[in-house]
């Protein structure tokens, strides 16, 4: 089994340092005032979230900085890591500048610029300051519990709701704060038809009708069923396409998961037009490309999974015997 690779780079495993050092280029050609409460003011952080590799929408300048979970986060690191200092300016107001400690942490590599970052969120920063007032009190009893459960997860396993220590939005920003450091990926549960062609070629395919309720365990009963196989063998959904490789569900008859009755399809944050690999049997490996046509959320959620659609003769499973 091939340990997993956790690449990091100024926007992998997610854009936290390229953002991170947008909002450190502002403060230092910008030098933003702060607003009475010692935040951050709209216009500044108007221009700092269109400057993000994902804005966040429906952002005015009248959007206080409790409002924005990824610069609030950024605002405490900077100070806590001594990147920036607040000086007095004029009318004895407060001014946010970069310090001299930034200029070093600019010519760290982006491996280094991350664990800078983590360490200061770990060791330096309070957590009662960098949860919103919405939330105080009630995320930080969480984050231990947290940690626990995602330490007993197997990589890309769905963490449900129902696996997390008390209501979702009780968690406050953590909910963001950990899918920024790349602890987990947060994606919404999409309801609807899902339509899958899948196909053994161009002319060799079967079209496959299934509700976002049903999981990827009902997505391989309907393959074997449209193409007349005996689900004797093992098999993984690979979602990158890309055979043997660690993003997959398998079996639940393997060693190890995330196993494919884990996840429902509208868990999967699936896109039309996104493919990716079945692959069953890994003696004869039969791959099936599997791509998702459309989602209908106007249509009646079917009992079962529907065989809609169907082109060329299914073949033999064992043409040798």
């Amino acid at each position: 089994m091939r340990a997993s690779r956790f690449l990091i780079t100024e926007t992998e495993p997610t854009s936290l340092v390229r953002d991170f050092l947008s909002f450190l280029d502002y403060i230092a050609t910008s030098k933003p005032y702060l607003t009475p409460k010692g935040y951050l003011g709209g216009k500044a952080l108007f221009e700092m979230n269109r400057r993000m590799v994902h804005p966040r929408d429906g952002i005015t300048v009248r959007t206080g900085q409790e409002f924005h979970p990824e610069l609030h986060l950024f605002f405490h690191l900077s100070q806590a890591g001594r990147l920036v200092q607040r000086h007095s300016g004029k009318g004895n107001k407060i001014v946010l500048q970069v310090s001299t400690r930034a200029e070093d942490f600019l010519k760290l590599k982006a491996t280094e610029k991350y664990f800078f970052l983590l360490e200061t969120l770990w060791v330096d920063i309070k957590w009662s300051q960098i949860e919103s007032s919405i939330f105080r009190g009630l995320a930080i009893l969480h984050v231990e519990g947290l940690l626990e459960i995602i330490a007993g997860k197997t990589p890309h396993a769905p963490i449900r709701a129902a696996d997390l220590l008390g209501r979702p939005e009780s968690l406050g920003y953590l909910w963001v704060y950990f899918a920024l450091f790349g602890f987990w990926t947060v994606t919404q549960n999409v309801e609807g038809v899902y339509l899958f062609r899948v196909s053994l070629s161009d002319n060799l395919w079967r079209k496959i009708e299934l509700s976002s309720g049903h999981t990827l365990l009902d997505l391989h009963h309907a393959i074997q069923f449209a193409y007349k196989f005996d689900s004797d063998h093992l098999y993984s959904f690979f979602m990158d396409g890309v055979p043997w490789s660690d993003e997959k569900f398998t079996s639940p008859y393997e060693d190890e998961g995330p196993y494919v009755d884990e996840v429902s399809i509208g868990e999967l944050g699936l896109t039309q037009g996104q493919t990716f690999l079945y692959l069953f049997d890994y003696g004869d490996e039969w791959r099936f490309r599997v791509t998702l046509e459309e989602i209908r959320q106007d249509k009646p959620h079917p009992q079962n999974p529907q065989i809609v659609e169907r082109k060329g003769a299914s073949p033999e499973q064992y043409p040798e015997y």
